[in-house]
């Protein structure tokens, strides 16, 4: 095992869109998968407000975020973002954000919609929040086997 260099932690971050969010919920873990993007140095999710995601970020916003990559060989990456969070109402960042999955996620999977029946206009009526998080440290590791 061995520690990734930052060009190789940003590829890992830039590459994939799945990741696993941990929060702390009246001071018990609680770890959801969840899609976001890495865009300006940030990881952003759109959250549907009401949820328990948004109540547990409105307690307590520090977050940890883990991205992990496995490979048929046996190696694997993986990298962990610790932060604060922050969540507010932006339909034209959560359009880039949306965005960010065309090609690998459709607008149908994410948000039960067509691409092309959804407009920012139809995505501001919506009661998503964006959650912005800066990152205060960024880890990541990498083996060529699991044996390593």
């Amino acid at each position: 095992m061995s520690e990734m260099p930052k060009e190789e932690i940003l590829d890992v971050l830039k590459l994939n869109m799945i990741g696993h969010l941990a929060l702390s919920v009246k001071n018990m873990p609680y770890v959801v998968p969840i899609c976001y993007s890495y865009m300006n140095g940030k990881l952003y999710f759109n959250l549907n407000a009401p949820g328990k995601k948004i109540d547990a970020l409105k307690q307590n916003p520090k977050i940890c975020f883990v991205i992990d990559e496995w490979e048929e060989d046996g190696s694997w990456r993986s990298v962990i973002v610790y932060g604060t969070a922050r969540l507010f109402k932006d339909p034209e960042l959560s359009w880039k954000i949306l965005e960010n999955f065309v090609g690998t996620l459709s607008f149908e999977a994410f948000i039960g919609m067509k691409e092309e029946d959804i407009s920012l206009e139809i995505l501001s009526q919506m009661e998503f929040l964006v959650c912005a998080v800066e990152i205060e440290e960024i880890t990541g590791r990498s083996s060529k086997t699991l044996l390593e």
